[in-house]
């Protein structure tokens, strides 16, 4: 292929493999592909799948494609780093009810006796 071949895409619907000029074999499952147009010609692919909606426009679909997966991959990393803090902050949260809890216990029996000296003093 030294010339750019137009690419086409393909649905398809029934599994197979396609034994191309060169002996090579392409194996296609069900599914979408970007092929090109010789391929998706081919009598076998046409009997095991569908053209798709229009053409493919390698150049402009593909950098599309790459555009639309950065900006994905930029929202993954800020909800992450959002995550991360969130999680550091509940750990300072955790640590800070454990201290306390803590406190409380080592204090409780004082304020269990608190309680029962005023006990008796109601008596």
């Amino acid at each position: 292929m030294a010339a750019k071949e137009k690419l086409v895409l393909i649905h398809v619907h029934t599994p197979f493999k396609l034994t191309l000029d060169d002996n090579s074999v392409k194996e296609f499952g069900k599914g979408r592909y970007t092929v090109p147009e010789t391929i998706a010609s081919h009598w076998f692919a046409q009997a095991h799948s569908e053209l798709g909606e229009g053409s493919v426009n390698e150049a402009t679909d593909q950098q599309e494609l790459i555009d639309s997966l950065q900006s994905q991959i930029v929202d993954k990393d800020t909800l992450i780093t959002d995550l991360k803090a969130a999680l550091t902050q509940l750990q300072e949260q955790n640590d800070s009810l454990q201290s306390q809890l803590t406190a409380a216990q080592a204090g409780g029996n004082g304020a269990g006796d608190a309680k029962e000296s005023k006990s008796s003093n109601s008596k």
